[in-house]
């Protein structure tokens, strides 16, 4: 895919309110993830901690990525972005990088 190949075709942004029931929200997030997973679809980040947690994942094919989508709860609220378009993994990066995302060096993914 060349540069000129990209195209963005949507960006969908939800943030939804958690009114008092964060676990079943997180529950939610984590069944969502779950059948992305289960569709093939590929992990790029997931952090889990005691109150928080994302899941950003891709739906890919050669070298194109068509959907990103970051799925993300706390106790108060969930977030849900989602990226449709076919884009090269190269200039997801750049475009990250150009708006001065500071995202944590990571050496290697470990499956667990």
């Amino acid at each position: 895919m060349t540069r000129d190949d990209n195209k963005l075709d949507g960006l969908r942004i939800r943030v939804y309110e958690v009114d008092g029931n964060a676990n079943a929200v997180a529950a939610s997030i984590q069944a969502m993830a779950a059948s992305l997973l289960a569709d093939d679809w590929q992990p790029v980040m997931r952090v889990l901690e005691d109150d928080e947690q994302v899941h950003s994942l891709i739906n890919e094919s050669q070298d194109t990525i068509h959907c990103l989508i970051l799925l993300a709860s706390d106790d108060h609220e969930a977030v849900i972005v989602n990226l449709i378009g076919d884009l090269s993994p190269e200039l997801l990066g750049t475009s990250l990088t150009a708006m001065d995302i500071d995202l944590p060096a990571v050496d290697r993914a470990i499956d667990r």
